[in-house]
């Protein structure tokens, strides 16, 4: 699954960026392809925040969940993003709740024999 992360970013040391890169290896080493701000910001110069915010939609848009990092209900940017995800409809995982999500998948496909 494409799964887009969100979090706060502005004013954090390095832009939260540690975080941003703990959780897309976390995702991708449960199967998940990522598209991750901190990355794609770094790659695409921007002479604003709004066109920073504005790419990233473009890049949600393009999910079919998004990875909320602890304390995106601080950040602006993550709460526009949180609100173009919900509605897209997108799977929401909050980075607090995704262990137990998996544990839970994997509960299931076991009754059904598939692990």
């Amino acid at each position: 699954m494409r799964v887009y992360i969100m979090g706060p970013m502005s004013g954090l040391p390095d832009c939260n960026r540690p975080a941003f890169f703990r959780a897309e290896e976390f995702l991708m080493s449960h199967g998940h392809y990522t598209v991750n701000p901190a990355r794609c910001d770094v790659q695409e110069p921007y002479s604003t925040w709004v066109d920073c915010i504005l790419w990233d939609i473009r890049l949600l848009s393009t999910c079919q969940a998004v990875y909320r990092l602890r304390g995106w209900e601080n950040s602006p940017g993550a709460t526009i993003e949180n609100i173009v995800a919900k509605r897209l409809n997108l799977k929401v995982w909050d980075e607090e709740m995704y262990p137990v999500c998996v544990k839970k998948k994997a509960r299931k496909q076991q009754r059904k024999g598939k692990i």
